[in-house]
């Protein structure tokens, strides 16, 4: 899906210390012990995790956030104490969500084999991925915005 939005995720090389384009993380930040990384999640798995998770937000401070699924997109609606809906229409909404720190939120189904068979087709999920990459595009924009004023301010002084 990142693919489709213009991100092609290479091997990171040994000088890649981040400061990248993109940082994945899970929602549940520690190990599952129970099914393994395959099995189903918990609902208080999210909730044990939420405190670190938004903790990690504010020190990455990204410009998006993408959820993954239902139980990623509960925590950060929580976290961020957004007005609770069920995925289906939150993934329907248009420009996603405004958090309080200017971070867009967009939730999406998980892109795996059962939700492609059950709940989202594929290409209804790439036009969920086309808003992301949207307001991934306004935010670079508003960047490089940022930076040529920066840059003529320096220029006068």
């Amino acid at each position: 899906m990142l693919e489709s939005i213009g991100f092609d995720i290479e091997r990171p090389l040994p000088q890649d210390s981040g400061g990248g384009a993109l940082f994945l993380t899970n929602a549940v930040l520690c190990l599952k012990r129970e099914g393994g990384m395959q099995g189903a999640t918990k609902p208080k798995w999210f909730m044990n995790c939420a405190p670190f998770l938004r903790r990690t937000i504010e020190i990455i401070r990204p410009k998006v956030i993408v959820t993954l699924g239902e139980g990623a997109y509960q925590a950060i609606a929580t976290l961020y104490k957004l007005k609770p809906l069920p995925l289906w229409g939150a993934v329907d909404i248009k420009d996603g969500f405004e958090l309080p720190n200017g971070i867009r939120l967009f939730p999406v189904y998980h892109c795996g084999a059962r939700i492609l068979n059950t709940h989202r087709k594929l290409t209804q999920q790439t036009e969920d991925w086309k808003k992301i990459g949207r307001a991934l595009e306004l935010a670079r924009a508003a960047e490089w915005a940022v930076e040529a004023d920066n840059k003529d301010s320096d220029d006068v002084g």
